[in-house]
């Protein structure tokens, strides 16, 4: 079955939908910068951490070795966790260089499907234009069709009235009023 709608209805239903796809990117490309802010703002967080760290780690460092078994023990820990603290750093950044990844390609995706869009709405116009001028054509093949046949009947409906006229009244008419009559029916 084919659906036919006009015009203006196909440009509103056309514009909805890549109003709503442009909508979906834009959210999710928000969803993932987001996700960026996070993963950095958790970085700098783990890197301040370390940063505050490293010269507690570095004094106390001397004194533990001098210091008690409880103190080596302490010591111990810290030197086995700060592998880890640069391990998570490095996972962090890792993280904000694929959401940074992820965004630009989100950022290429919306743009090439706006242009895809762009171009189909071009397409749909100058089909949409192009049938609009097939039914003017169209239109005015058919005026001429209908309008030939009136025009003929007109001139037959006056040339009977002015057989007739001739013929109740009795009349001759000069070459000048012929002339006349012949150009209605031209």
């Amino acid at each position: 079955m084919l659906f036919l709608m006009d015009e203006e209805t196909f440009r509103t239903v056309i514009a909805a939908g890549v109003l709503l796809a442009c909508l979906a990117f834009v959210v999710h490309a928000a969803v993932v910068l987001a996700m960026y802010r996070l993963a950095r703002r958790s970085q700098r967080r783990v890197e301040t951490l370390a940063d505050k760290l490293e010269p507690l780690v570095a004094q106390v460092g001397p004194l533990v070795k001098t210091a008690g078994p409880i103190l080596k023990n302490t010591w111990q820990i810290l030197e086995e966790t700060r592998p880890r603290i640069a391990e998570i750093c490095t996972e962090t950044l890792a993280t904000v260089k694929t959401a940074r990844q992820h965004v630009e390609q989100v950022g290429e995706l919306v743009r090439e499907t706006s242009e895809r869009a762009r171009m189909r709405v071009e397409q749909i116009d100058r089909a949409v234009e192009g049938t609009v001028g097939q039914v003017e054509q169209v239109g005015g093949t058919v005026k001429k069709a209908v309008m030939r046949p009136v025009r003929e009947a007109n001139g037959l409906m006056a040339a009977i009235s002015a057989a007739v006229s001739t013929y109740v009244h009795g009349r001759k008419y000069s070459v000048e009023h012929a002339t006349q009559d012949e150009e209605m029916f031209i």
